[in-house]
């Protein structure tokens, strides 16, 4: 099941500051600055030499960009565990840590 906690929290502008620290429009302005340089990185780790598997092999992201964003934003705001994030993203605590270690 997919979850896509951004456009639950976007609806209520006051939680989305209290969640993330920043006011929505700063949010999607950040998040238009990083696809490019997110694009980036992925197109590097995708074409790296020493690659274990074939690309698309291995588990897939469940979270697509602004979501991972919003979580990170969560994670340094308001200092809850990994878990918990896990929990409100559907997520395993070992994949919130891994894309927080992304970002």
């Amino acid at each position: 099941m997919r979850t896509n906690p951004l456009s639950i929290i976007k609806r209520r502008p006051t939680l989305f500051r209290t969640l993330s620290g920043i006011p929505i429009d700063k949010f999607n302005d950040l998040l238009k600055q990083i696809v490019s340089l997110y694009e980036i990185a992925e197109s590097k780790r995708l074409h790296k030499e020493k690659r274990e598997r074939k690309q698309g092999g291995g588990s897939q992201q469940n979270l697509d960009l602004p979501n991972q964003l919003l979580m990170l934003f969560m994670y340094f705001r308001l200092h809850i565990s990994q878990e918990f994030l896990g929990l409100i993203f559907n997520l395993h605590n070992c994949n919130v840590s891994r894309g927080i270690n992304y970002l």
